[in-house]
């Protein structure tokens, strides 16, 4: 025989509290595990910072910090420093610099080679002419390595900035 279990207004009041816990309590728990201070970040040092309110972020480099702010200036030149509150901040990233992705310079050879070739065969088929005697080849062939060699200059050129997490004050 089973007995049936009914729930008090304690029991109630305790799985309340429980449940916003578990909701609110993951932030104030890893806030705690940082010992709940923002970081010390020297001025001058690029920054990428996010809020509570959203997911974008704003770059800029550190201005000055105080207890209740962070100031960032931005690429703004009318701009005057940004101040941000530590209670809006959920994370900053710090710019480890821009490098280049020799990744980035294969996918650009690829994609420009084969640009290059259906501009090549393009050229053959709007030509009208025939080219049995291994003139297309040539032509197509050129097209490649001249797609290839321009999409992996493009590519090579492309830089990227690189960020490393500085107080991850938010789960990613």
């Amino acid at each position: 025989m089973m007995a049936h279990i009914t729930r008090s207004p304690v029991a109630e009041r305790i799985l309340r509290v429980a449940l916003l816990y578990v909701a609110l309590g993951l932030p104030l728990q890893a806030a705690a595990q940082q010992g709940g201070s923002p970081p010390d970040i020297p001025p001058g040092t690029r920054v990428r910072v996010f809020f509570v309110s959203r997911d974008l972020g704003a770059e800029g480099d550190v201005a000055v910090q105080n207890a209740d702010s962070l100031y960032l200036s931005t690429s703004c030149d009318a701009c005057r420093a940004r101040a941000i509150a530590w209670t809006d901040i959920t994370a900053i990233d710090v710019s480890q610099g821009k490098k280049g992705d020799f990744s980035a310079a294969a996918a650009g050879a690829l994609i420009g080679g084969g640009i290059g070739g259906l501009i090549g065969a393009a050229i053959i088929g709007s030509s009208g002419t025939d080219h049995t005697g291994g003139g297309a080849d040539v032509i197509i062939g050129g097209g490649v390595a001249l797609g290839a060699l321009i999409g992996g200059g493009i590519g090579l050129a492309r830089r990227t900035e690189e960020w490393m997490r500085l107080w991850p004050n938010r789960p990613d």
